[in-house]
């Protein structure tokens, strides 16, 4: 009897394990599951942007949908009938999601209801986030403490599309605050070129716009020339500088200077300076590396003995290289990461 028990016992897990299987197979990029006793007739999906993701389907409780990039944006869901949305209010019908085989379980009764939400824990740190921003205003907290509580949310989320949203939240809150914005600025310019470039939350644009209205002081910066001695950049007014922020160990930047020296001729033409700012600490190394390269152009090293905080957030250092073209008053005429677009630019507008 014990032996005819375990036979079975092996029969029924081998029968199981198929059906395990399948069931996974089955889910795809978003699952719907979905009751009501609305008469719905269709079921619309986009992103915020509407020309990434765009899914139609019949509705059904069950619906899965195959997307074309991977999950991670603010997202439509609209229920139709006879060609009209219905039962698709906002902000119901909008979820912030991020991951693989999102499940959502809800009802629509008017709205979207959700019950649960498998697999995307933005949805839910949406909710979250919300929550506390309407309490910061609710309790009526100073701006401080708004920012700090906007800035780590942006922190811990820096690599979700919902960063944007709280990002937006905050320049709103600190438009007129260059200091706050260049803050914001240093922790959007580290996020992924996919989501600092979203088609809809254009915060970063907006920054770097807003940022070029006030005038950088370089005078008030320490920095080290190729004796090692203590210097500092004082701009002159009717001149345009073209800032290089770079290091050593940057391939990158080592690639571009071989292009800037066969351009020097552009510079003078365009009466544009160059002015190389490393942030390198190594000053040998950073030295030999100009002198054997024959890089005459004007040269500094970030003096790492003073705090250069500030500097980072003055110039918007991120990602390397970084170019910026002030004018003589210190304000930033355009700034990138690429040169050809810095020489582009200089070839079309100076």
């Amino acid at each position: 009897m014990k032996q005819y028990l375990l036979i079975v016992f092996s029969i029924l897990l081998i029968s199981c394990k198929p059906d395990v299987e399948t069931k996974s197979e089955e889910l795809l990029d978003l699952n719907l599951y979905l009751t009501t006793e609305e008469d719905i007739d269709s079921v619309w999906i986009t992103d915020i942007t509407q020309n990434r993701e765009v899914h139609k389907a019949a509705f059904n409780y069950t619906l899965r949908f195959k997307f074309k990039d991977s999950i991670n944006d603010l997202y439509n869901i609209w229920f139709w009938r006879d060609g009209e949305i219905v039962s698709s209010p906002m902000p119901n019908s909008q979820l912030w999601l991020k991951g693989d085989n999102i499940q959502i379980k809800g009802n629509i009764d008017k709205k979207l209801i959700i019950d649960t939400v498998i697999n995307s824990p933005m949805y839910y740190s949406s909710k979250e986030y919300n929550e506390g921003y309407r309490n910061l205003f609710k309790n009526k907290l100073s701006l401080e403490k708004k920012n700090a509580f906007i800035l780590q949310q942006i922190k811990e989320n820096n690599n979700s599309a919902i960063s944007l949203s709280m990002a937006d939240a905050y320049y709103r809150l600190n438009e007129n605050n260059p200091e706050n914005l260049r803050i914001l600025h240093q922790l959007l310019s580290s996020q992924d070129s996919g989501l600092r470039n979203h088609g809809y939350f254009k915060v970063l644009e907006r920054v770097n716009t807003k940022l070029n209205d006030y005038p950088i002081d370089l005078s008030k910066y320490s920095f080290r020339d190729l004796s090692d001695e203590p210097v500092k950049i004082e701009l002159e007014t009717g001149k345009k500088y073209l800032i290089d922020a770079w290091f050593v160990n940057c391939p990158p930047c080592v690639v571009d200077h071989k292009i800037v020296a066969t351009d020097l001729d552009l510079f003078e033409a365009k009466k544009v300076e160059i002015i190389g700012l490393s942030v390198d600490q190594e000053h040998e190394v950073w030295k030999q590396y100009l002198e054997k390269n024959n890089y005459n152009w004007r040269n500094y090293r970030v003096d790492q003995n003073k705090p250069q905080d500030e500097l980072s957030k003055d110039l918007r250092l991120g990602a390397f290289p970084n170019y910026i073209l002030l004018n003589g008053s210190g304000k930033i005429e355009f700034s990138t990461n690429s040169y050809e677009e810095i020489k582009k630019h200089l070839e079309i507008n100076s």
